[in-house]
């Protein structure tokens, strides 16, 4: 079991999460999972920086720097903990994320049935499409000023944000429904 924090660079306050996953995940997998931990609609490109190599959306391509992410096991390539790498996240807003490798287990096959997990994390992730992290400021300003002339088509373009908002519970939920396999009892063979 590799326990990862994922945090967005440039927020203040920080938005992060923890997550355990398995050492068989694929990064495509990894990605998928801090697309649901972070609240991302998965609707942008996707990168992977670790040890000057790119693994990437196979939308991207590969070449001799870029390896198509499904293919490569996080196991693989990170052997220990305290590791770090870069997650990209909507190459044109350019939502970048530090990940650390916190700890690197065992884990019994009962607790491998419940991964991934999301253990902790704050506040929320900014919307698609916002202009990145600055663009994510200045939306949070017009939105605490209802006189402002953007004010009512950025309430329905992006609805009301809580920037303190994180649902532990639901991220896992979520995490659950696309990852954990539904069992032969469970859908009473």
């Amino acid at each position: 079991m590799y326990q990862v924090t994922l945090r967005l660079e440039h927020s203040e306050p920080p938005v992060w999460r923890t997550l355990q996953v398995l050492n068989t995940t694929s990064l495509e997998d990894l990605h998928d999972m801090f697309q649901v931990a972070m609240g991302w609609q998965n609707e942008q490109a996707y990168q992977f920086i670790i040890d000057d190599h790119y693994y990437g959306d196979d939308d991207l391509g590969s070449s001799g720097s870029r390896s198509d992410a499904s293919t490569v096991r996080l196991g693989d390539l990170i052997k220990r903990g305290k590791v770090s790498f870069m997650y990209e996240y909507d190459l044109s807003d350019g939502w970048e994320h530090h990940v650390h490798v916190d700890k690197i287990r065992p884990v019994s096959a009962e607790e491998a049935a419940r991964l991934p997990l999301c253990t902790a994390g704050e506040n929320a992730c900014p919307p698609e499409e916002c202009g990145g992290i600055f663009g994510y400021y200045e939306l949070l300003s017009l939105l605490k000023d209802p006189a402002h002339p953007a004010y009512a088509e950025m309430v329905e373009q992006y609805g009301v944000i809580d920037p303190r908002a994180f649902d532990l519970s639901a991220v896992n939920q979520n995490l659950k429904n696309l990852f954990q396999p539904v069992s032969t009892s469970a859908r009473g063979s």
